[in-house]
């Protein structure tokens, strides 16, 4: 594929990235793969606050309608009686990832997942067509 391309490689997805020869130095970086690599080497260096007072750590994910964090004190206040008591509790370490969304779709299932490098930030497919299709 490189040898019928003069030595350089394009990226299938036509985002305007290529690499000569074997030179995969040259990729650029995806800052949303390294944001979750630091997460998943670092587990514990940033704890979450409680959603509902700001103050406290947060220790327990509501995996229920809610989807938010709590400290003990606020998951009881508001989780002891009535529609919330049969909300599923996890640790705030079990809350699953969020995948990342683009702001400028809030109302869409748009995921960003492509890098712009002349504005320097994450992009979803939509933009990437559309708003950043002549960047690189």
């Amino acid at each position: 594929m490189v040898t019928d391309n003069h030595g350089v490689l394009e990226c299938p997805k036509r985002d305007g990235t290529k690499i000569e020869g074997n030179n995969i130095g040259d990729l650029p970086l995806n800052e949303t793969v390294r944001g979750l690599l630091q997460l998943f080497e670092n587990p514990n260096s940033s704890v979450p606050l409680c959603d509902r007072c700001g103050t406290n750590e947060a220790e327990h994910w509501c995996d229920s309608d809610c989807k938010h964090c709590f400290c003990t004190k606020c998951w009881d206040t508001i989780h002891e009686v009535g529609q919330y008591q049969h909300h599923k509790k996890l640790s705030v370490k079990d809350k699953p990832l969020e995948v990342p969304r683009c702001g400028e779709h809030n109302d869409e299932d748009q995921t960003l997942k492509y890098w712009c490098e002349l504005c320097s930030k994450e992009m979803c497919g939509n933009c990437q067509q559309f708003k950043h299709k002549d960047h690189k």
